[in-house]
């Protein structure tokens, strides 16, 4: 997989919808930590979630909720790194009852 290579989010907003199954690991004190998230949710819907199911921070939004910048802070193998998420992204996706279209998918290999 080349570094080139973006994760293929298909901006559903599945997971700002599922904020409070993250209240275990997320971190509200330390904004140096990976796992800083300050903001709240409602019924497990991130306040930041806006109507359009656009983030209305994504500029700022922390590494938390960054899949990209996180992979490197973590220094993952982007591949693994990327499958994974989009096996966590699926399993939301499934769990919410949404369409399949909007499970990503990771390019074929070459």
């Amino acid at each position: 997989m080349s570094d080139e290579i973006k994760f293929p989010c298909t901006g559903c907003g599945a997971c700002c919808k599922v904020i409070s199954w993250a209240d275990e690991i997320i971190v509200r004190d330390d904004p140096e930590h990976p796992y800083y998230f300050p903001y709240t949710h409602k019924e497990g819907v991130c306040e930041k979630l806006g109507e359009d199911n656009r983030c209305t921070i994504y500029e700022t939004r922390p590494l938390i909720c960054r899949i990209e910048e996180s992979c490197e802070y973590f220094g993952r193998d982007k591949q693994k790194y990327f499958e994974l998420n989009i096996k966590g992204c699926h399993e939301i996706i499934d769990k919410l009852g949404m369409d399949e279209k909007w499970k990503p998918q990771l390019p074929p290999t070459q």
